[in-house]
């Protein structure tokens, strides 16, 4: 079942610049141009707290070395004017990259693209729990190449208010976000019209699923895979409040991560009063 098309953009971080750069482009090559501006005065993403903005401990998951033999575009040969090379004598650039192929995907393209023009780079995995902002504001990151702006509830804030990154355009692809129900479900009960959140207003449809908290706690080293935040994850899962009266009668869906379009899931429960919470069950449940 699909929900709506959606937009990725690409995001800079605007304090790597040293001159306001335009808030919007669509060139990609315009990313790269900026960053001939970058100063060396920000965050060694060697030294770099990275559990404190909920990625890996270990972050760094470069893409294998990939070497242009005779290399002529001419961008790793600009020089200081003292004669060292400008590109080279700068601190790496660090790209984001979230668990997902395509994520995956543009940040390995930035990655060459920057190793050809002569820059070090570092390509940041993401951890658990992870949420897009602090790292803005922490001057941690230089690129983030996947944005969805209508599922990131600081997206203004950030690039409109604190200006802490610039939106510099869509990457020229759309996603789609929505819930997956079995097949053999969809067959057998084809009345129900198992579309888009519709048929979970529907207390006869509801009844197909599972009650909520009736199926094993799902556990990563004997903890629940998030915790701690009541509008995301509470020991697990996603509680609304319509779920905690008591004699409350709700079912149980299942999902990755509590980062993964809140907006589209945990949003949409509570402003639709939907009778059903979220059983986070981490990105490697298969």
């Amino acid at each position: 079942m699909e929900q709506i098309y959606s937009q990725s953009h690409y995001l800079l971080r605007i304090k790597v610049w040293t001159a306001k750069g335009p808030e919007t482009s669509s060139m990609y090559s315009a990313i790269l141009i900026s960053l001939l501006c970058v100063s060396k005065v920000f965050a060694d993403p060697y030294t770099t707290n990275w559990t404190a903005v909920n990625y890996l401990p270990n972050p760094k998951v470069n893409g294998p070395s990939c070497i242009i033999p005779n290399n002529a575009f001419g961008w790793n040969t600009l020089k200081n004017v003292d004669g060292t090379l400008y590109t080279a004598s700068k601190r790496p650039i660090v790209i984001t990259a979230e668990g997902w192929d395509s994520y995956f995907l543009n940040a390995y393209v930035a990655q060459y693209l920057l190793e050809a023009m002569g820059y070090q780079t570092f390509v940041a995995q993401t951890g658990r729990g992870y949420v897009i902002g602090p790292e803005f504001y922490v001057n941690a990151i230089d690129l983030f190449l996947e944005a969805w702006p209508e599922d990131t509830a600081s997206y203004e804030q950030m690039t409109q208010v604190d200006r802490v990154a610039v939106d510099m355009g869509a990457t020229g692809y759309s996603g789609v976000i929505g819930l997956y129900v079995p097949t053999p479900l969809v067959e057998k009960y084809p009345a129900f019209g198992l579309d888009f959140w519709r048929f979970l207003l529907n207390p006869e449809a509801r009844a197909l699923f599972p009650e909520s908290r009736s199926t094993p706690p799902y556990l990563v080293d004997g903890k629940p895979h998030c915790d701690g935040n009541p509008k995301l994850c509470v020991d697990g899962y996603y509680t609304p409040a319509q779920c905690k009266v008591p004699g409350a009668k709700c079912i149980e869906l299942w999902a990755y991560d509590p980062s993964y379009s809140p907006s589209n899931f945990q949003r949409l429960i509570d402003s639709l009063g939907l009778m059903v919470t979220i059983k986070f069950m981490g990105w490697n449940a298969g």
